[in-house]
């Protein structure tokens, strides 16, 4: 098994409830004793080891096509706290899913310090999911910007009360926020106060008789 299925598994487990982990873990009991181990023999062969093990798993193929029906795109399908990017080489784009606010491993080591693995000399956070920010939020941002070289991070998609927030705190030297920059095709706006120039082509207007 990977890093990455380690830690797909690891989140998805946290966002359980206790009734739904004492349910899965009957369930997958049940259906893998039947699964013959490299550490026990199994009793059965050929034909009839097969329509057991058959038999003990199709709950799971049950489960599956329960699992399907639902979209895959769907937004609330995403159980990460959290997703990686790496927009160019050196920086890291970290992206934050609302899930992060009920996200019980946040104050544990694990969930920090797998920056230090990147390899990387920028840092950004993308808040535009969150509609606000916790202090555990606030606490985890603080030590991710810890572990990278320069000891900050940049924030992007901050509303003005997160902005305010992390000003109160005095954390926006280590916590930078970035503003959104205006869109270079944006038509400019004449000022009502500038004067009027005249057209090249417009028709000389005559003296006044003397």
């Amino acid at each position: 098994m990977t890093n990455a299925h380690q830690q797909e598994i690891g989140h998805f487990v946290d966002g359980l409830t206790s009734q739904q982990r004492t349910f899965l873990q009957r369930l997958l009991g049940e259906c893998l004793s039947v699964v013959p181990s490299k550490d026990t023999p199994p009793v059965y062969s050929g034909p009839e080891l097969a329509n057991l093990v058959g038999e003990g798993i199709h709950p799971l193929f049950q489960m599956l096509d329960a699992l399907r029906c639902y979209a895959a795109n769907d937004e609330s399908s995403d159980i990460r706290p959290f997703a990686v990017r790496f927009p160019e080489p050196g920086h890291a784009l970290v992206i934050v899913s609302p899930r992060i606010a009920g996200w019980r491993g946040i104050w544990e080591a694990q969930a920090h310090q797998w920056v230090v693995d990147l390899h990387v000399g920028r840092l950004t956070v993308d808040l535009k999911k969150l509609r606000d920010l916790t202090s555990s939020t606030i606490a985890w941002l603080v030590t991710l910007a810890q572990q990278v070289p320069t000891r900050r991070l940049s924030l992007v998609g901050a509303s003005d009360q997160m902005a305010r927030s992390i000003r109160v705190l005095r954390l926006d030297q280590t916590l930078l926020l970035i503003e959104p920059q205006a869109s270079k095709d944006a038509p400019a706006t004449a000022s009502k106060d500038a004067p009027a120039t005249a057209s090249k082509d417009a028709p000389a207007t005559p003296a006044d008789p003397i």
